[in-house]
């Protein structure tokens, strides 16, 4: 990977970092790309140069999220991914991304 793709993926885990804050506290629907830009510091224009609207980077924090979890559960009870494939990961992502709210 050259330097300029490792800079791209950077900026994408940062993205997604902020955006996954933004719609885990407000939803989707409340949460604005203006803000988002904001805390990263960069335009709107940068944030569709990797993600091409909201519903793409939403999208990908939440592929992100159900990758994270598919882990932890398989992490805590080996072969049991298949059961989250069974309810589409749905209820579980939901109470994965509160996690961090309720363990503190």
């Amino acid at each position: 990977m050259n330097k300029k793709q490792q800079a791209s993926l950077e900026t994408s885990k940062k993205i997604l970092a902020i955006a996954r804050k933004h719609f885990s506290l407000k939803g989707y629907a409340e949460a604005s790309l203006e803000e988002i830009v904001d805390e990263l510091g960069m335009t709107r224009g940068a944030l569709y140069h990797h993600f091409g609207n909201k519903k793409t980077l939403f999208t990908a924090v939440l592929a992100q999220i159900q990758s994270e979890l598919g882990s932890y559960v398989e992490q805590k009870r080996p072969g049991s991914t298949r059961f989250l494939g069974a309810i589409g990961g749905r209820l579980c992502c939901f109470l994965f991304v509160l996690r961090p709210l309720t363990e503190k």
